[in-house]
Formats: structure tokens, C-alpha cells, sequence
């Protein structure tokens, strides 16, 4: 399934924690790690906003869906050929 979303050569920017992510098999290790340490893991978009070939989200992500604890995130998504190319994040820690 992210083979169908993700380019190649995709590089994602993490500003709160400067975290870099290359290519499919990073963005596959990254949400590895995280199911393994949160099973249940839920994303809520709260907003998503399209100009051309640029998508901006704004999301809720928690452990659980009962979870008290949550992190909030703003994502800049570079589109091309139907994929995502680069995106550059920043939000919150765990609170």
C-alpha cells in the first residue's frame, strides 16, 4: 500500500525532533516502529488543504482511541506524479 502513495526517492523533514526519512523503506521502518510500540495507534485529520500540487494536514495522532495522551502535527506534502515526494513536519511532543 505505500508503494501506491510513496516515490522513490521521498524525503520527509521532521522539525520538532529533526528527524530525516528516506524512501519507501523508511516511511515502512517508521510505521514499524510505531505499531510496535502503540498496536492501536489512531490518526485523526482535523484539516487537509490542497493547492496544485502542495497538500497541508493537520493532524491528532494517539496511542488509542481512548487515550488521554495525544501529539499534534502539521504536515507540508510535495506532490508529484500522483506521489508524495517530500513533506516537512512540525508539531508537538506527547502531552
Amino acid at each position: 500500500m505505500i508503494k501506491k502513495y510513496i516515490a522513490k526517492d521521498y524525503v520527509a523533514y521532521g522539525m520538532r525532533n529533526k528527524i530525516t526519512v528516506n524512501g519507501i523503506l523508511g516511511v515502512e521502518q517508521n510505521i514499524k516502529k510505531l505499531l510496535e510500540k502503540y498496536p492501536d495507534f489512531v490518526v485523526i485529520v482535523e484539516d487537509m488543504i490542497d493547492n496544485g500540487n502542495k497538500v497541508v494536514s493537520r493532524l491528532i495522532f494517539k496511542p488509542s482511541e481512548d487515550s488521554d495522551i495525544s501529539m499534534r502535527e502539521i504536515i507540508l506534502h510535495e506532490i508529484k506524479d500522483d506521489k508524495i515526494h517530500r513533506a516537512w513536519s512540525i508539531g508537538s511532543d506527547w502531552n
